[in-house]
């Protein structure tokens, strides 16, 4: 009796880590996208700020699925459940290192012209440990209470993302290379934090005994493409617009983000994850509404936040039953390479977003 109430708990412990990675990760893109066109300037790689975009773009979509793939085969051959994770983790703390040294070596410096390749390597290994960190939250809580992790994360991570306009104060006060090395300590340290909280768990190979027996591809793909374009339309399209005349897009953007989060937040102790089915049609619903309103009437103030919040409506939705709905419709032995295919298509729209506007 007691083993049973214990595997229908919450692990708080584990939740609290990977939200710290989850943190660690997201003030490290917040330095990336700050940092990367001043040191582009700095060392007279303007031209290739293009090039960047496209090699983003691909590589948050692939390098999730591939890592998923390959740490899939070794936990079925070796048994290995931490191999890729850690080789993302720790080759991702050592180029930041690599990138500090060059920052402050300076543009004179011959090791200047590794800078493109260093940036190009971050951007891959930042997304290697992504998809085995994320698929270890099926141990976290039965499939039912998903959804509660899923909406905790996506609140402090908000929480997080709404002190951006202090955390990039304190990266320019550090400074370029201080920042780096930061960013290094950062992921290490919540990066061997998670691992070691995670080994206990892994080693009792306690397994979520509502995976499927089988993969649903088609329900996997269509909520991470719901997903990335919603996110696509909130934190990429209303940047660039100026509809409102009191508000600058960014900001409201900013605004319609933190409103989803906490719509995610009290929906995720309502959503049955178990009765998904209306809940991704009214998502798919509220993204098409929403899409037409700030595509075809974005010069109308209203209508453009009316399609703002049906949108952040619907990316709230999929925020808490995305990656748990993957989890329950995915075989144990393919659970990391589908949590990576769901990350990866994900990205799909931010990725186009960013390369089209």
């Amino acid at each position: 009796m007691a083993n049973t109430a214990q595997k229908d708990t919450i692990k708080w412990n584990e939740v609290i880590s990977l939200t710290c990675l989850n943190v660690a990760i997201l003030i490290s893109w917040i330095a990336y996208q700050e940092y990367q066109p001043h040191l582009l300037h700095k060392f007279g790689l303007e031209h290739l700020s293009g090039i960047l975009v496209y090699a983003k773009a691909i590589i948050v979509v692939l390098v999730p699925i591939i890592a998923g793939f390959i740490a899939d085969k070794l936990i079925a051959k070796k048994n290995n459940h931490f191999f890729v994770y850690m080789i993302g983790v720790s080759a991702t703390s050592m180029i930041f290192m690599i990138v500090a040294t060059i920052i402050g070596l300076g543009p004179e410096s011959s090791f200047s012209l590794f800078l493109p390749v260093m940036i190009i390597l971050w951007l891959i290994t930042m997304n290697i440990f992504i998809s085995p960190a994320a698929s270890y939250i099926e141990m976290f809580a039965p499939i039912n209470k998903l959804p509660v992790v899923m909406g905790v994360i996506v609140l402090v991570i908000n929480i997080v993302n709404s002190l951006e306009p202090i955390v990039v104060a304190l990266i320019n006060f550090f400074g370029d290379t201080l920042t780096f090395v930061v960013g290094a300590i950062l992921i290490s340290t919540t990066g061997f934090i998670f691992k070691k909280v995670m080994t206990k768990e892994v080693l009792k190979k306690e397994e979520n005994h509502h995976l499927s027996t089988t993969n649903n591809y088609s329900i996997i793909i269509i909520s991470a493409l719901l997903l990335g374009l919603c996110k696509a339309f909130l934190s990429e399209f209303l940047p660039q617009t100026n509809t409102l005349l009191t508000i600058s897009g960014g900001n409201f953007a900013f605004i319609m983000l933190s409103v989803s989060a906490l719509i995610a937040f009290l929906l995720c102790f309502v959503i049955d994850i178990n009765h998904y089915k209306p809940f991704i049609i009214l998502s798919a619903f509220l993204l098409s509404i929403g899409a037409i309103s700030l595509i075809y009437f974005q010069g109308y103030a209203s209508v453009f936040i009316f399609g703002s919040v049906v949108i952040a409506f619907g990316y709230s939705i999929l925020q808490v039953l995305g990656l748990p709905l993957t989890i329950l419709y995915s075989q144990k032995r393919h659970l990391t390479f589908n949590v990576g295919l769901f990350i990866g298509v994900s990205e799909i729209g931010d990725g186009l977003f960013e390369i089209l506007l």
